[in-house]
């Protein structure tokens, strides 16, 4: 009973403790951010462009590659990477924050996501980009 006592005790200490603080990597923030500034700087929400930082990391959860920059940046993926694109203030803000949650999420909490780890694909038209679970499959609009 002894070890069930302690194991409850470890139990409520782990869920009532504050997550510590934690700042993503500012590769991994620029990386997202220049895919944002050519892949949907004109989107009209945050959900839309919070959607496609969450299938870079659904890409990089899936295993396309080892790092975000390598997600972003692996050739015929993401069109709108570029090393040379600006670093918008509210894009980086973008990436920070879905970075921060993905974190989060990693470490077993629940964080707010507009897309699920399913969808690793997304096309545009121009206007707005479509998410997809399937490559050829159908695709959903993020709105928020």
């Amino acid at each position: 009973t002894m070890i069930k006592i302690f194991a409850v005790l470890f139990a409520l200490q782990t869920i009532l403790s504050p997550v510590p603080s934690w700042e993503p990597a500012a590769e991994d923030v620029e990386a997202i951010a220049r895919t944002l500034y050519g892949e949907c700087r004109g989107a009209e929400t945050e959900a839309e462009k919070e959607a496609v930082a969450w299938v870079i990391l659904n890409r990089l959860d899936a295993g396309y590659a080892d790092t975000v920059l390598g997600v972003v940046s692996a050739p015929g993926q993401f069109a709108g990477y570029s090393k040379e694109h600006p670093l918008l203030p509210e894009l980086v803000e973008v990436a920070r924050r879905v970075l921060i949650m993905h974190h989060r999420e990693q470490l077993g909490l629940s964080v707010p996501r507009v897309l699920g780890r399913e969808y690793l694909w997304f096309s545009g038209d121009g206007e707005r980009n479509y998410f997809r679970c399937e490559y050829d499959g159908t695709g959903v609009m993020v709105d928020a």
